[in-house]
């Protein structure tokens, strides 16, 4: 065969295409800096991640990756589920040399056929960037999977310190489906509360659920689940995520601290009496609680300047006249405090005002009842000085019989009123009877009642003032 030389020109062209042809045939490693940000995605992220490519039940996987920018970076975190279950958990990812994020997840137990998971992480605007979801599968064999993220080269020693895991929704199993129980030792609810895996437990097995320290604390999440990007964070460090997945937020970062401190909330106020003459002595009693389960002191005030008390129940006696506003305000002395709730508006009369009291029962048909009017240390109303007892009889027709007392010495405390049948007149029947309380302040309580023969029966009870 005779040998045939390239001219140089054809030798270039022919040059040129083998290496357009090596170039295109070559892999291009993917630079996620430089991919496009997906709507509502944080433009100032990027995440390096090479998916772990099977998991073990004998050890914990590690899931690591690179966020860059770290000085853009906030939180990162990888959510989880075993294959085949419908509700995401997370973990907190920490930080490491180089840019780098860890996280452990908990051991998969053995019969899942593998586990869903992907990375987001939140920049300083609290706009996130995630990666798609990947589907490692868990194999039986340990020594198949070479993987040393999953499968440790050397054999370690198990792993002692428990992990602390987040929920996503209200009303989730704090033991997420096809994982180690073993493994996990906290669990972060919705609200952003810390709490241990026992006590989630016995919250949800009592129908409380996990999620119930946080949903008053705000970010409380719907049932849903979605993998969208996060598009603001609620009150009490939860990240709110479109969809209805909620994710706890550190404002120190890449940690696994619980969140910050969180201001606790009066759940309830009162006070009483409302009205009354000076000097009038008021009982307030409020209840408050903490979403970082700290002690909680609560603080009152009265009205007048200086009239504050400190307690559950406190108490404080009113001298002058005047409408004052009784407020509770809850602290937990780490600079906490909670908006003023307000118990009651006290009205307060000069000493010596007037005091009016009118109870009557009305009825009709044979029979004649007695009306007494008891209160505090079995005083009888009738009998004090101011009061009388306007007496009916028997008789036929409608007819009234009242306890009426006007003066100002009616001590404060609990009145009741009683009705007897003392007299069957004509006939021996039953009797019903319409009742009514009238005082200064207005109506105390008024109805419908019946008393039989030689009966006598309590109409109603009331406080004064």
């Amino acid at each position: 065969m005779k040998n045939s030389v390239l001219s140089p020109s054809l030798l270039r062209q022919t040059t040129a295409v083998l290496l357009a042809a090596c170039v295109a045939a070559a892999p291009v490693a993917a630079s996620p800096a430089t991919q496009p940000a997906a709507p509502g995605e944080s433009p100032k992220l990027a995440i390096a991640h090479d998916p772990l490519k099977c998991l073990s039940t004998e050890y914990r996987p590690v899931v690591d990756a690179q966020v860059r920018p770290e000085k853009e970076r906030t939180g990162s975190y990888v959510y989880f589920r075993a294959a085949g279950t419908d509700d995401f958990y997370y973990v907190v990812m920490k930080p490491a040399p180089e840019e780098t994020v860890l996280a452990e997840l908990p051991r998969p137990l053995p019969g899942i056929r593998g586990i869903d998971y992907y990375l987001q992480a939140l920049d300083t605007e609290q706009l996130s960037k995630k990666t798609p979801e990947y589907e490692p599968p868990v194999v039986p064999d340990a020594t198949t999977c070479k993987d040393e993220r999953t499968v440790p080269a050397e054999p370690k020693p198990a792993p002692t310190e428990g992990l602390t895991i987040g929920l996503t929704k209200e009303k989730q199993n704090p033991v997420p489906p096809g994982f180690n129980k073993s493994d996990i030792a906290k669990v972060i609810l919705v609200g952003g509360a810390v709490v241990t895996l026992a006590v989630a437990i016995n919250a949800f097995a009592g129908g409380g659920a996990a999620a119930a320290g946080g949903a008053a604390a705000g970010g409380g999440a719907a049932s849903g689940l979605s993998t969208a990007a996060v598009v603001g964070i609620a009150a009490g460090g939860v990240a709110v995520v479109g969809g209805g997945i909620a994710v706890a937020s550190n404002s120190g970062g890449d940690s696994n601290e619980p969140p910050p401190n969180q201001p606790p909330v009066v759940g309830s106020a009162s006070v009483s009496p409302l009205y009354g003459s000076a000097p009038l002595t008021v009982t307030a009693q409020a209840t408050a609680t903490d979403p970082n389960n700290d002690p909680v002191t609560i603080t009152w005030a009265f009205g007048p300047t200086g009239a504050t008390a400190t307690g559950a129940t406190a108490q404080y006696t009113y001298q002058q006249a005047g409408t004052f506003t009784v407020t509770a305000t809850a602290s937990d002395g780490k600079g906490g405090t909670s908006a003023p709730a307000t118990a009651g508006s006290v009205r307060v009369d000069p000493v010596g005002t007037p005091q009016y009291l009118a109870a009557t029962t009305t009825w009709s048909g044979p029979g004649d009842l007695d009306v007494r009017v008891a209160g505090p240390g079995g005083i009888d109303v009738a009998t004090l000085s101011g009061g009388r007892k306007v007496p009916a009889g028997c008789g036929t027709g409608s007819r009234t019989e009242s306890v009426v007392y006007q003066g100002n010495a009616l001590p404060a405390g609990s009145y009741t009123l009683f009705v007897k049948h003392a007299q069957p007149c004509e006939s021996a029947k039953a009797v019903s009877f319409s009742y009514a309380v009238q005082v200064t302040s207005g109506s105390k309580c008024g109805g419908i009642a019946t008393v039989n023969p030689g009966a006598e029966v309590t109409a109603c009870t009331f406080t004064l003032p």
